[in-house]
């Protein structure tokens, strides 16, 4: 009887380091549940970060090239400006002198 006893005792005692390891088996998955949970955030934050990053970057790179390209185009209506001036400038010497050539020519005209 006495070893009857003793043998329940055993497995009572089995009985109860199980629902222990399976207590501690379900708070420790649920702790890292939380830390998974914590984390999701985390890491959904730095990837809105990241693509905000990618997107600031993008947007300074075509600055650029659009700073560029005001440069270049600046550059182009100086040059063709002063194209525009060296033929207005022409122009009117052009007409002066041909105006200077119809004198001469009515003159010409005149003494035949």
């Amino acid at each position: 009887q006495g070893r009857g006893e003793e043998v329940r005792h055993e497995q009572h005692k089995c009985q109860q380091r199980d629902q222990q390891q399976q207590v501690g088996t379900a708070v420790g998955a649920h702790h890292v549940t939380e830390q998974a949970a914590a984390v999701q955030p985390t890491a959904a934050r730095q990837a809105a970060q990241l693509a905000v990053a990618q997107q600031i970057v993008e947007l300074k790179a075509r600055t650029l090239a659009a700073e560029g390209e005001v440069t270049r185009l600046k550059a182009a209506d100086a040059a063709l400006r002063e194209q525009l001036h060296r033929v207005a400038k022409d122009k009117q010497r052009l007409e002066a002198e041909n105006h200077k050539l119809k004198a001469e020519n009515k003159r010409l005209d005149r003494s035949l």
